[in-house]
């Protein structure tokens, strides 16, 4: 783990990109393969799930929940197949059953709240909930919604596959880096080695410029198919961001869009009168209990329905872990968007010249406007990559002789 953070955090020797770009690569790549490993590890190291059959007796009593007005409570706990019947937990292992609902997935109810009919005749005010919505408050997804219509129970199969499905997540966010290295093939390297401080002897500086100066003016306007590649890559980081968002809305149920905003919208002390969902978002997303039913065959082979309870430990810091996926996510798709347009707009001269005018304002304005007219998008970004690169006053030493060389020759 510490060689991951070294790799990751180390500073970079050679830089041949922009901060955006880091963070896609850097930043985002190191938090995903960090919760991956966080995840995994409480998974087979701890118990990420524990079941308990509850007879349907006890269901029916969660909470002291009045189930008076409830016709739909036998169907929902307890739905017996082929003449089978629920049995007590002492006939099912306790491992066993824990493997089966983690490997088969367990499933919760959508928070759909219907009022029972003397709900606002009893007077309850905002801060205090009817009784009958308590229980489905404290236990929140393991009971139907109330009323006539039977609510459709939602399958949670995502959380054995988390660490899997970020770790996948961090190599996509790597790859444009990757492709990108291979693409640039040292040549940045190779051109300001020792140029990045002044702390040499000054034949070698000398030396080094002049190669440097001789490799720019033999490649003028020759340079926009590295350019192009570097924006290719960009582009790459803004869609797979994107991609990402819709994918691990896919991956947790399509629950995942809306999540963040839901959660900051949600308030502290809902109002129980009016709210058609009560349950807070990260439980409803990431629900703390569920529910599993197990199939057993019996002596005579009549099918046996296990109604269990399960709790879910490892959602106590999905539900966090995704929270803040969802802001850095957002976040990170305003910055590419940002960087983006940024980008289209380099494709205009006069903003390119604008730039070289603030990254080189001791430099004589008419200099930069030489270099500007001989330089097309391909050699301002080489002048752009060179200038992260190389030490601030032997990059303005090159580009005073590149000024030079560019006066001896026809305006471009």
């Amino acid at each position: 783990m510490e060689s991951v953070c070294d790799f990751f955090m180390r500073k970079q020797s050679v830089i041949i990109d922009n901060y955006t770009f880091r963070m896609h690569y850097r930043a985002t790549t190191f938090l995903l393969l960090v919760f991956a490993t966080f995840i995994a590890v409480g998974q087979f190291l701890g118990d990420p799930i524990d079941c308990s059959i509850v007879e349907k007796d006890e269901l029916q009593d969660v909470g002291n929940y009045d189930t008076s007005y409830r016709s739909d409570i036998p169907s929902h706990f307890g739905p017996l197949q082929n003449g089978g019947k629920a049995v007590g937990s002492h006939q099912v292992d306790t491992a066993m059953l824990d493997t089966f609902c983690w490997v088969h997935s367990t499933f919760t109810y959508p928070p759909a709240i219907r009022m029972p009919p003397d709900a606002v005749t009893n007077n309850h005010t905002d801060h205090v909930p009817h009784p009958d919505l308590i229980p489905v408050l404290q236990y929140p997804g393991l009971l139907p919604s109330l009323g006539p219509v039977k609510a459709q129970p939602r399958y949670h199969n995502y959380y054995k596959w988390i660490p899997l499905f970020l770790f996948m997540q961090a190599v996509t966010f790597y790859f444009p880096r990757f492709l990108w290295k291979i693409w640039e093939g040292g040549k940045v390297k190779g051109l300001t080695d020792q140029l990045h401080t002044t702390v040499i002897e000054e034949p070698i500086i000398i030396q080094k410029k002049r190669h440097l100066l001789e490799y720019f003016n033999r490649n003028i306007h020759r340079q926009h198919y590295y350019a192009f590649k570097f924006f290719f890559c960009e582009i790459v980081n803004l869609i797979n961001v994107i991609m990402q968002i819709f994918i691990t809305d896919k991956f947790l149920g399509y629950q995942f869009l809306s999540y963040g905003s839901r959660v900051v919208q949600f308030r502290d002390e809902p109002s129980y009168l009016d709210s058609s969902s009560p349950v807070h978002p990260m439980d409803e997303v990431f629900p703390k209990m569920s529910r599993c039913l197990m199939y057993t065959l019996g002596s005579s082979t009549t099918l046996r329905t296990h109604n269990a309870f399960c709790v879910l430990p490892t959602n106590a810091y999905n539900d966090k872990i995704f929270l803040f996926l969802w802001f850095w996510f957002v976040i990170l798709s305003l910055l590419s968007g940002i960087s983006f347009f940024y980008r289209l707009a380099t494709f205009s001269p006069s903003f390119r010249h604008r730039l070289l005018c603030s990254e080189l304002h001791l430099v004589d304005p008419q200099a930069v406007k030489i270099v500007s007219r001989h330089c097309n998008i391909g050699d301002w970004f080489m002048l752009f990559i060179l200038a992260l690169n190389m030490d601030p006053d032997i990059y303005k030493e090159f580009f005073s002789d590149l000024v030079l060389k560019f006066a001896q020759t026809q305006p471009y």
